[in-house]
């Protein structure tokens, strides 16, 4: 097949793959981990994979890949590709007496110290090196195009490109800025991961009424939103930005939402009324105990964390039903979802570990389907493993990434001058800010980790080495579990960064460490046990001991032994333990659209919440006004006959239930 036989969507494949590969070897190598985050390339990949009849996995993408580098030859333009990407030459190219460009036990470094090397060996310019790249890349795609269109019976036509449809709502004079940085990413970046990206419902100004038929039309609706109310709309206390989210939401569209950080300022000329202010308030507090909500800080910002949201959904939408895995305390599986330290040292692992099963063929058979389960290999990789950095950060154009989350790193004695200004007076301050910065990072744990890789702890153990791992980005210390009870656990923190010379100042500096893991465990752990839920019953009964839902009541700074700073979490097993309990399971059948049962276990939470405090349980209400506000989910909520089978009355009587529970709770945790 000629490159001009593909066709037009032939054609934008390949371009589009011609940029994926282009980002790829940027990095400091081919692996698992920089495949997965070229999320078009990985997906073609998978489905010339899945047309072959072989597995579908990244593991099995990444060697597809490996394999057609191979057989794009051994000349200078393959040469410089493989070299490109720090994928060793074929055996038979080293043994033809030239110098094989490999990395036996080092660090392959950079792109650019890798071309000046093979133009050492070759003798010819860097700039040369680079324009041989540029033309096996080239043909890299064209290979991959064909490969996926010869795999494909005549009859069956190969998948069409990857494209979603998306609306972008939200306030609008506000975000004007805001609002374009999202377009441009939209419509160009999002080429980078394949994806064509169709937007309904552009607009020029601040809409006079709800864009109902482009929402109607959307795939997924993007909500920024900001300080502001915007216009009102035909429905009582909502603005149109408003009232475009609740069409969103009553007609099932995936709704991804990003909310103006407090520090944003609101334009000098906007001075909405004290009572507006008030439901743009309220409606902010509303999404972020609906949904994961995204704090942006800048337009650039913002424009990084939509195309990210969106080339996962595309991921999600595309790729066939997975199952959730059991992960243990030794990661295996998960932690190469969340990086691989040196990108090609885990792949070089599993070729000394072929190497080794290949010498030892004289004395004993090995199956080469085997490897990782024969005893000895298999402890050879665990210690070679060992050996490998614990992560590793991509860097592009100043912004630092890891699985789609983006980290700034900062001097230890920087971080601690900030805390300071919280101290000596204001201890609760800091501990209130740790709690926040927990919670934003157990969800983005969550969120690209467990949820976006479909994994499950299997124990506690298993989680806090999960969390170990993902925090070790930021080189606060490390963490280990080293107690568990039914109503406690001990936490403990080794080589702090918040260690002092003075004891007085590390014991005063603890109260970062009680907010920070009271914030992680509050957010993660009824998110865990919500994903719990779709394991089969037999297998969470027999493989996981991870608690079924869980509180944290109190965390306290206990001792300090030489590097080790102790922790103990106590959780709440009364009525709030019920109230959460109940509402994972409220969530859990909204998933599974059981509406009725939904509504029922949102009930279960909400009297539970009764319980814990009746007088203050009926001041919240009052406080809250939802009997005005949410007049159907309330009387949902407080009779006790068969509910309807209704998405609209499950959601808003989920969102009810929590928010009475959770300030109930924060209630009860101020008093405290």
């Amino acid at each position: 097949m000629s490159r001009n036989e593909i066709g037009t969507d032939g054609e934008g494949i390949r371009k589009a793959l011609v940029a994926e590969l282009m980002q790829l070897r940027r990095g400091r190598g081919l692996s698992l981990a920089a495949l997965a985050q070229r999320r078009g390339l990985l997906v073609a990949l998978q489905d010339w994979n899945r047309a072959l009849g072989r597995p579908d996995s990244v593991t099995a993408a990444l060697e597809l890949l490996r394999d057609s580098l191979v057989e794009l030859g051994t000349g200078a333009k393959a040469r410089s590709l493989r070299n490109a990407l720090a994928v060793p030459e074929p055996p038979s190219d080293a043994a033809a007496g030239t110098t094989a460009m490999t990395w036996p036990g080092r660090d392959p470094g950079y792109l650019t110290a890798r071309r000046r090397q093979l133009a050492e060996t070759l003798r010819l310019h860097p700039d040369t090196i680079e324009n041989y790249e540029n033309e096996a890349i080239d043909e890299l795609a064209l290979k991959i195009v064909e490969g996926r269109a010869q795999a494909y019976p005549v009859s069956q036509a190969p998948p069409t490109p990857l494209g979603i449809t998306v609306f972008v709502g939200g306030t609008y004079t506000d975000l004007i800025d805001y609002r374009r940085a999202v377009a441009d990413a939209v419509a160009g970046s999002m080429a980078d991961y394949g994806v064509k990206v169709t937007t309904v419902g552009d607009r020029a100004e601040e809409p006079g009424q709800p864009a109902a038929a482009a929402v109607d039309a959307c795939a997924v609706f993007i909500g920024i939103f900001g300080h502001t109310f915007g216009v009102p709309s035909p429905y009582p206390t909502r603005s149109v930005a408003m009232a475009e989210y609740d069409l969103a939401r009553a007609a099932g569209k995936q709704v991804l939402v990003y909310l103006a950080d407090e520090s944003l300022p609101v334009p000098h000329d906007i001075v909405p009324a004290d009572d507006l202010r008030e439901l743009q308030a309220d409606f902010r507090d509303e999404l972020l105990r609906r949904h994961p909500a995204r704090l942006f800080t800048s337009p650039a910002d913002l424009a990084f964390r939509v195309t990210v949201d969106l080339a996962r959904v595309v991921g999600q939408r595309n790729a066939p039903a997975q199952t959730y895995a059991v992960f243990d305390s030794d990661l295996v599986g998960v932690r190469d979802l969340v990086d691989t330290g040196n990108p090609t040292s885990r792949a070089q692992v599993q070729g000394f570990l072929g190497f080794l099963a290949e010498s030892f063929q004289p004395l004993f058979t090995i199956d080469r389907s085997s490897y990782g389960a024969h005893p000895l290999l298999r402890e050879a990789g665990n210690r070679l493993s060992d050996l490998l950095p614990e992560f590793s950060l991509s860097a592009q154009d100043g912004v630092i990434s890891r699985t789609g989350v983006r980290h700034v790193i900062l001097r230890t004695e920087t971080v601690v001058q900030l805390l300071r200004l919280l101290l000596p007076d204001r201890a609760d301050l800091l501990e209130n800010a740790a709690q926040r910065i927990g919670a934003g990072a157990a969800r983005d744990l969550v969120e690209f980790v467990l949820r976006g890789g479909r994994f499950v702890p299997s124990s506690p153990e298993a989680f806090v080495a999960l969390w170990n791992y993902w925090d070790r980005t930021g080189g606060w210390g490390t963490y280990t579990l080293e107690s568990v009870t039914r109503d406690s656990w001990k936490i403990i923190v080794r080589r702090s960064f918040l260690r002092a010379a003075d004891p007085a100042e590390t014991l005063v500096l603890a109260a970062f460490w009680r907010g920070y893991i009271k914030g992680f465990l509050n957010e993660s752990l009824p998110q865990i046990s919500a994903l719990m839920l779709n394991l089969p019953e037999q297998q969470r009964a027999t493989h996981l001991t991870m608690p079924a839902s869980a509180h944290v009541s109190t965390v306290e700074y206990e001792t300090a032994r030489g590097d080790d700073d102790s922790f103990f979490v106590t959780f709440d097993r009364g009525p709030f333990f019920a109230a959460l309990r109940a509402l994972i399971a409220s969530s859990y059948h909204r998933d599974r659209q059981e509406y009725a049962d939904a509504v029922i276990h949102a009930r279960e939470a909400f009297h539970s919440g009764r319980l814990a405090g009746p007088e203050e349980f009926r001041r919240v209400v009052v406080e809250l006004r939802l009997d005005e506000r949410y007049p159907a989910a309330m009387a949902a909520l407080e009779t006790f006959m068969t509910p309807v089978e209704d998405v609209d009355l499950a959601a808003d009587c989920f969102f009810v239930a929590n928010l009475v529970v959770q300030n109930l709770r924060q209630q009860r945790e101020e008093k405290s």
